[in-house]
């Protein structure tokens, strides 16, 4: 009698004896029960069985049947190793594939843990009460400006409430409801949390928060700094004191310029970006591109002059007989824009 699953001759599986213990019942694959195969996973080296001297897979120069016998034979509890018994393995007691105590192993049964009823997870916490914006009556003057240094989730909201602090309460308010409205997730929302807590737990009305105090610290931990930053300017308690990306751009981008030409340069970029009273002001990008087309004839012209006004006509018509295609246009319209505001 054969039971076959499946059409892959590896893993046809049958009721049948196993070639390699005998063991009778169904085989899991290649013909060999599942303890066979097991066994054939660990042990390579095949040869004659020192008990039963049939040439199989060899485990410390035995087979595996006879380890079966040996473990049979070896009287039960401890002292008593199985290595001296398989060698007095004379006969065989045949016996049912996968009912042995190899198997026992592979299938251990499953634990008994009572199914919980209901919905998944922890039972969600209740949104925070409505709280209005505190009064600020009286402002306490500082003496020293000193940078506040805030440590990373100090107080867990997960093991506890949060402190008791009218204006950390007004912000987890505005938390909660801009997580409502942008639909956020259970992470996103406990980020926020610890970096409203991180920055409000000892706040006091009238100080401002600087943004320059706790960005860092909330990137090194992987939190928004965009969604904290939404929820202080909606409190009018941060203070935004970074510098302008176009401002450290530009001071980078003057760099290796004499003084009399990056001035002038300066001014012409801003007067760009911000525009003036003969100008509207151009996007950044603009304006970078205008400056990037002319830094390579300032940089030249800064190894041989000290000002701009030094510059002539001659200077660019032999700046530019170096260039062909889009960069010397590029370069020439930008140099003319220059030129013009200087004039």
């Amino acid at each position: 009698m054969a039971l076959r699953a499946g059409n892959n001759p590896r893993t046809t599986q049958q009721v049948a004896s196993c070639p390699s213990c005998f063991a009778w019942g169904m085989t899991y694959s290649q013909g060999v029960c599942l303890p066979c195969y097991g066994f054939a996973a660990y042990f390579k080296t095949a040869g004659p069985c020192g008990a039963c001297g049939r040439i199989e897979l060899l485990k410390k120069g035995y087979c595996r049947l006879c380890w079966c016998q040996a473990y049979a034979d070896r009287p039960s509890g401890p002292g008593h190793p199985l290595a001296p018994y398989v060698a007095l393995v004379r006969y065989q007691q045949l016996f049912f594939a996968s009912m042995n105590r190899g198997l026992s192993r592979l299938h251990a049964p499953p634990p008994n843990i009572a199914r919980r009823r209901g919905a998944k997870g922890r039972p969600l916490k209740p949104p925070p009460l409505p709280v209005d914006r505190p009064r600020v009556d009286w402002v306490e003057q500082q003496l020293f400006e000193t940078p506040r240094r805030y440590h990373y989730a100090r107080v867990d909201l997960r093991n506890g409430p949060p402190p008791a602090n009218p204006w950390l309460a007004y912000g987890l308010y505005l938390a909660h409801g801009l997580a409502e409205l942008r639909g956020f997730n259970p992470e996103v929302r406990s980020a926020l949390q610890r970096s409203l807590v991180t920055l409000l737990a000892e706040h006091r009305g009238g100080e401002v928060i600087r943004m320059s105090s706790f960005s860092e610290i909330l990137r090194e931990h992987g939190t928004s700094v965009a969604h904290t930053v939404e929820v202080l300017t909606e409190m009018g308690v941060l203070l935004d004191d970074r510098p302008a990306g176009f401002d450290v751009w530009l001071a980078d981008a003057l760099r290796g310029l004499v003084p009399g030409i990056a001035s002038a340069v300066e001014q012409w970029a801003r007067t760009l970006h911000d525009g003036g009273p003969r100008s509207r002001a151009r996007d950044t990008s603009i304006v970078q591109s205008h400056l990037r087309a002319a830094l390579p004839a300032l940089r030249e012209w800064s190894t041989t002059y000290d000002h701009l006004r030094e510059v002539g006509r001659a200077d660019v018509v032999a700046y530019a007989e170096t260039l062909e295609g889009y960069p010397r246009e590029n370069a020439l319209g930008a140099l003319r824009s220059l030129f013009s505001w200087a004039k």
